[in-house]
């Protein structure tokens, strides 16, 4: 099965997507409809007189249909959604959605692939996987307008139909085991407002060497031997913060999942890369309290570029996405007065402003001192003043 959304438009309270679902040669357009922030998925035969057509455009690369319905409450069709973010076809992502669809889980499902601006390549890598497997396949597209995961992962949580929802990345290898690991965790808790949060290990350019194929770490992935239990892996980091108030701080879009008790959707305000996810996971915690349970077996293995000598995890580069990032931090920050938020800011300590060029640099030593910290921070709320 294959699915593309065709646009998004918004009457009053009502939001309303048009996607198509192909199943072979027949086309069967399905309305997204977020009324009052509860979200619907409805074949449009189910579509009454209550539904009122205002406009329809017949170019199915941008057609849209603007609706009002009156419905009463969430529809679940699916178990499990998993969500993924992606914005380039590339060959990981290939790997990485084949291992995906190789899933033991027996339970309904379906993967939303969330695609942040692609060319189409992503539609086009991720048919021929999904067409003939068992589980529903959608796919979200939105335009390319710099880095926008929080809306884009937002596009597909309107969209989901499962209960349990699982945030995975598409440069995220995992075992068979995934999905019916994430939902077993969370059949073993007595609390209906649950997050999961599994770990992840990394995999660089360098050591691939180690694996005959990506297939053979899925297959490791699965018996837990072999030369992936001795990568480098964010296990200690989210381990010294389980079962603390601080414990969003482990949890990353990559490996989260959660049950939809809460209508609770990603921050738009962070753009670029960094903090959506933890802000989001703290969020669930602090403002709609579900518990955060820790499963270090639930692995996700991510495949970085490089070497691990050179390895960095704060990604911003260049002024303008650093500048984003510490925006970001500070719109975290700003979020939570209640907290000391120094440790979701620890990202701060990679960076430098040149008092000469007044260009934001990258650190070549990360200094993780808290008034350092805190300095960096007050000088981009200073900057962001200008």
């Amino acid at each position: 099965m294959a699915c593309r959304a065709y646009g998004e438009a918004v009457i009053g309270y009502c939001a309303v997507t048009l996607v198509g679902f192909s199943h072979g040669k027949t086309l069967t357009y399905y309305i997204c409809v977020i009324l009052h922030h509860e979200y619907h998925i409805l074949p449009t035969k189910l579509l009454g007189t209550g539904a009122g057509i205002f406009k329809e455009c017949r170019s199915p690369a941008k057609s849209f249909v603007l609706l009002a319905l009156v419905m009463s409450q969430t529809i679940f069709y699916s178990d499990v959604s998993v969500l993924v973010a992606a914005h380039r076809g590339t060959s990981t992502l290939d790997a990485c959605l084949r291992l995906l669809a190789n899933q033991s889980f027996s339970g309904s499902w379906e993967v939303v692939l969330c695609d942040d601006g692609s060319n189409g390549d992503v539609l086009d890598l991720a048919n021929p996987i999904f067409k003939n497997g068992p589980m529903d396949f959608r796919y979200v597209w939105q335009p390319r307008n710099g880095e926008r995961r929080s809306h884009s992962r937002n596009n597909g949580l309107r969209c989901a139909r499962g209960r349990i929802v699982i945030l995975l990345d598409g440069d995220i290898a995992v075992g068979p085991e995934f999905v019916r690991n994430h939902v077993d965790a969370h059949r073993d808790t007595s609390n209906s407002k649950t997050a999961v949060y599994g770990t992840r290990k990394w995999i660089f350019d360098n050591q691939l060497s180690a694996f005959s194929s990506r297939e053979e770490i899925a297959r490791q992935v699965a018996v837990g031997a072999g030369p992936v239990v001795k990568l480098y892996s964010d296990f200690d980091y989210q381990q010294r913060f389980a079962n603390t108030q601080y414990a969003w701080l482990g949890c990353f879009g990559c490996n989260l999942s959660f049950v939809r008790e809460a209508e609770v959707f990603f921050d738009e305000q962070f753009l670029g890369w960094g903090s959506e996810d933890q802000e989001f996971a703290c969020r669930l915690y602090l403002r709609h309290g579900y518990q955060l349970l820790f499963r270090p077996m639930i692995y996700g293995f991510h495949f970085e570029p490089g070497g691990i000598d050179d390895f960095c995890p704060v990604r911003p580069n260049t002024h303008p996405d650093i500048v984003q990032y510490l925006r970001n931090m500070l719109h975290f920050r700003d979020s939570y007065s209640e907290l000391d938020m120094t440790l979701a800011c620890v990202g701060a300590a990679y960076y430098v402003l040149n008092t000469e060029t007044q260009l934001w640099e990258r650190r070549h030593r990360p200094m993780f001192n808290r008034k350092y910290i805190h300095r960096m921070l007050e000088t981009a709320a200073a900057e962001a003043r200008k």
